[in-house]
């Protein structure tokens, strides 16, 4: 059985992910988030498939997720400071990287 996570996206990075630019996906670390990412790791480490489930409106679209770890800040994971809505979204703190396959 496959593990899936769900992701709620905004239409841009939904294009991009289904597109294939958008290679990861990050999360603000938190209790909500947390519990899912161990999960996914556990089952990655046990050679099991994560799948993610990216939602924008009734669209859907699956991918892989291959990797997951937590970087200390949204700028570090982004390569970039985030605009004013991803510190918004992601807050100044850890967060959690998806790393997304085929």
């Amino acid at each position: 059985m496959t593990y899936q996570l769900a992701f709620r996206v905004r239409t841009p990075y939904f294009r991009a992910i289904v597109r294939g630019e958008k290679v990861t996906e990050i999360r603000r670390s938190n209790e909500f988030w947390n519990v899912r990412a161990h999960r996914a790791m556990a089952e990655l480490q046990a050679g099991r498939h994560v799948t993610g489930m990216f939602l924008c409106g009734r669209a859907k679209h699956y991918r892989e997720v291959v990797r997951v770890a937590w970087i200390g800040s949204a700028a570090w994971a982004l390569g970039r400071e985030p605009t004013e809505q991803g510190r918004e979204d992601l807050g100044a703190g850890m967060v959690i990287e998806f790393m997304l396959g085929k």
